[in-house]
């Protein structure tokens, strides 16, 4: 997205870094903001530009949890009947899936109707908003950087986000990373002995991380081991053996965050000896 969006040009392992190391930061800060804005600092520092930085997260947030809602709705279907849960809670999914998907449908039918009759009054309204947002953002970063910005230039930055080829490639990639998570959700329980459909774990992830998106924990703690089971009871997982999943899961995240901490230990070593090299030059 910065580089499409905003010819931003940066390392793609210098943005692996930043990922990396936001991640060991803000693992603990709910629904992974404190990720967010080290994310947001990192490239703003490097690539010169607060708002677009802003901008690429709060984009990627949006259009990453509307990718997730969409594979959902296309993966229920195909995993109703191997649903394996009481009749009265599989009727409720089934209630709570159709009413997404027409209060979905009816949604953009409005949208559709009312931007032939008013041109592009939603487009307007929906930048409007989402600037609104990114400036409380930076605002909360450097109050004196958001009374420089003007609404003009922040409803440049956002444009981005409502072209359909962008937002169709950003839901692409959302769709390539649930689909790389529902692959490991696999491994683990093939691991206790457990052999599911891949789109189980597709709908399991995907709902997942629409859940685990939701600011209600610390590093998903708690919520994480509740969602396993609750979820994987639908399919006849036993209780324990979802826990156990759940466990491995999350071993392998705390060390997908360790490698964060562990490449922000090498990079802070660096740039302390720089300023060593260079007098050691100088003398």
């Amino acid at each position: 997205m910065l580089s499409k969006f905003y010819l931003i040009r940066l390392p793609y392992l210098r943005l692996v870094n930043y990922w990396w190391i936001g991640m060991f930061l803000g693992y603990f800060v709910p629904a992974g903001m404190g990720m967010d804005i080290y994310r947001i600092v990192s490239v703003g520092q490097h690539g010169g530009d607060y708002g677009k930085s802003i901008a690429a997260v709060v984009g990627e947030k949006i259009f990453g949890v509307l990718g997730s809602i969409l594979l959902l709705m296309v993966a229920y279907p195909l995993v109703r009947q191997t649903i394996n849960a009481d009749p009265r809670i599989t009727e409720i999914i089934a209630y709570v899936y159709w009413v997404g998907v027409v209060s979905t449908v009816c949604l953009v039918l409005a949208v559709v109707f009312v931007r032939v009759r008013h041109g592009n009054k939603v487009l307007f309204y929906a930048q409007e908003k989402l600037t609104l947002r990114i400036k409380r953002i930076i605002s909360k970063i450097s109050q004196d950087r958001a009374n420089n910005l003007n609404d003009l230039y922040l409803s440049r930055i956002v444009k981005g986000f409502f072209h359909w080829q962008n937002i169709l490639t950003v839901i692409a990639f959302t769709v390539m990373m649930r689909l790389v998570m529902a692959v490991g959700g696999n491994i683990l329980f093939r691991a206790v002995g457990i052999q599911f459909p891949l789109i189980v774990n597709i709908f399991t992830t995907t709902l997942m991380f629409i859940i685990f998106t939701l600011p209600i924990s610390f590093g998903t703690l708690g919520v994480r081991e509740g969602t396993y089971i609750v979820l994987f009871s639908l399919f006849g997982v036993e209780s324990e053996t979802a826990l156990t999943v759940s466990f491995l899961a999350l071993a392998g995240l705390l060390l997908g965050t360790l490698t964060g901490g562990v490449i922000l230990l090498i990079s802070n070593i660096r740039q302390k000896k720089q300023p060593e090299r260079l007098n050691s030059q100088i003398k």
